[in-house]
């Protein structure tokens, strides 16, 4: 038990921990190990009966790492990808992902693509202008100067203290500095939030020379 607690002192910042101790839960042996490896830059096979943390076990590396990320000033690119086999998992892990990330307020948005939507994502726009004032008839809302990793535009929900953040990709277009892209469980890779465009990876991943088929 020692051991543990050395270790979550050691591995994990205060907001996770904290975060566990509100949920009155202890960071498993498991979970601690999977951040001390990625930490040092090393690959893990990881095996958990149902119930043992494994979702969490997976991302907390990547939770922890973008939670102490300073804004990108840097282009673009991938930092974690998960393909699931299922889309009943990949729904799964995408609730249990966000718990921690709501909870805490991280800068991470996380998304599932299963290749099935059928509506276009634009159609799907509604007005900031519009949403706001719907909101602001049960809520007073303060604009922050708050900055995160993404390109949520914050405000303060004064009933509750709590913080609430837009992101308007069509009215605002944030492309310039978007560093997002999703993997769909067919496969395919899709750059674009507001857009069906996508790249199917299979072929470079079933490749003897991934590397060159990707580039």
């Amino acid at each position: 038990m020692a051991d543990a607690l050395d270790l979550s002192e050691a591995l994990l910042p205060p907001r996770f921990r904290d975060w566990f101790a509100g949920r009155g839960w202890s960071p498993r042996t498991h979970q601690l190990e999977m951040v001390a490896r990625a930490r040092e830059g090393r690959d893990a096979l990881l095996i958990a009966p149902t119930g043992g943390g494994k979702t969490l076990a997976g991302f907390l590396p990547s939770l922890i790492e973008l939670s102490e990320r300073p804004p990108a000033n840097t282009p673009p690119g991938i930092h974690t990808l998960y393909i699931s086999p299922l889309k009943a998992l990949a729904v799964d892990v995408e609730r249990n992902l966000n718990a921690p990330i709501q909870d805490m307020n991280l800068p991470v948005i996380a998304e599932s693509r299963t290749g099935d939507t059928g509506v276009s994502r634009v159609s799907q726009y509604l007005s900031l202008t519009e949403f706001r004032r719907h909101l602001s008839n049960k809520w007073s809302l303060s604009a922050l100067e708050r900055k995160s990793g993404g390109p949520a535009q914050y405000v303060e929900v004064k009933e509750t203290g709590g913080l609430l953040g837009f992101i308007t990709p069509l009215s605002c277009n944030f492309c310039a500095s978007c560093n997002r892209v999703r993997v769909g469980s067919s496969g395919r890779l899709y750059t674009c939030m507001g857009h069906e465009g996508s790249v199917d990876l299979r072929p470079a991943l079933a490749s003897a020379e991934p590397a060159r088929q990707l580039d």
